[in-house]
């Protein structure tokens, strides 16, 4: 090879290094730009209901302190739709009344549903699968009491966000309870042993990673992280029953067809260097393999980050109306 064409190569891989150090670059600005820096846009009332309504807090459906679920109903002569509310919180924090149950249950409240926003035990108080067991508790409580508080048990929808979501599937495909109707996940964690190399593939350095979930490291005394924290050892060590069992993937695999949600609603933000879009992806993937491509929705939004209150404006919580009117009360009807 002459010279001249080895100096040109080295140019050009030079050039091409720099070109694509120069986008790395570009890239990780934008995901500061898009979660770091980015503000609350959303006002939170306060929780007392000002409509007409019954409000009924920390309803036990346990034992124990944190087994307790929020109840606000309409006022109906007629059996209500139930949308069951989880809160997210990385496993660790969060609990009923958190920002985002609470932008769910005043909008939906105010448009004919009767919403419960559930606690459950977080990792610090019981490690794997406590949270799971929880959650199906409280489902299968509103299910055993619908006639108690005027709830249609037909028209029941579970909605998650972040680690809410998770616990949101893992109760809509468990088989000790009933099945739902619909399934809305918002940017949920689903698969724990993909989840890091997912936010790596889509090009999040692990220093940023660790900016951002750096607020869970003091309660995860030492764990690697969350997942290896909850389930009480590192990930490397998990049996191949552990990850069968942590994984709403697997779980879906498994379970049988007429026992998964009927219509599954999810969203997440390409921006989102906490629980990598991917993960989404990888749900409806699994779900469109069992139920097909029209049983299963995705709206990626290109500019928002974990958790955004932009998710939470009402033109989008309109869309989710929209698709559980479609699904949930227009089924009833021609039923």
């Amino acid at each position: 090879m002459k010279k001249s064409t080895i100096v040109s190569l080295g140019v050009l891989g030079a050039a091409g290094a720099l070109g694509a150090l120069a986008w790395s670059r570009r890239k990780v600005l934008w995901y500061l730009k898009q979660n770091l820096l980015r503000e609350k846009t959303l006002h939170i009332h306060a929780l007392p209901w000002e409509n007409a309504g019954q409000v009924y807090e920390s309803i036990p459906y346990g034992d124990l302190p944190s087994q307790t679920l929020d109840l606000y109903l309409p006022d109906s002569e007629e059996a209500l739709p139930l949308l069951v509310l989880i809160h997210g919180g990385g496993f660790i924090a969060g609990h009923s009344h958190s920002r985002q149950p609470v932008f769910m249950l005043r909008y939906f409240r105010d448009r004919g549903w009767a919403c419960a926003s559930i606690n459950y035990r977080l990792a610090q108080e019981a490690p794997f699968p406590g949270g799971i067991e929880d959650c199906c508790a409280a489902v299968r409580f509103l299910y055993d009491h619908a006639a108690d508080y005027r709830i249609d048990p037909s028209r029941i929808v579970l909605w998650g966000e972040s680690a809410g979501a998770y616990f949101a599937a893992m109760a809509a495909v468990c088989p000790d309870v009933p099945p739902v109707r619909a399934l809305v996940s918002h940017y949920g964690v689903m698969d724990f042993v993909t989840h890091l190399q997912d936010l790596r593939d889509q090009g999040v350095p692990d220093y940023m990673l660790r900016i951002a979930n750096r607020w869970m490291e003091k309660e995860c005394e030492g764990y690697a992280g969350v997942g290896d924290y909850w389930m009480r050892k590192n990930m490397d060590e998990w049996t191949d029953e552990e990850r069968e069992r942590s994984s709403v993937i697997a779980q879906v695999a498994q379970a049988p067809a007429e026992h998964l949600p009927r219509n599954t609603w999810m969203v997440h933000g390409l921006a989102d260097i906490t629980v990598s879009p991917t993960q989404s992806r990888r749900l409806k993937e699994a779900l469109t393999a069992r139920l097909g491509e029209d049983a299963v929705t995705l709206r990626i939004f290109p500019d928002l980050g974990h958790a955004d209150d932009r998710f939470y404006a009402p033109d989008v919580l309109a869309e989710i109306e929209t698709f559980l009117e479609k699904t949930v009360n227009t089924e009833r009807e021609q039923a």
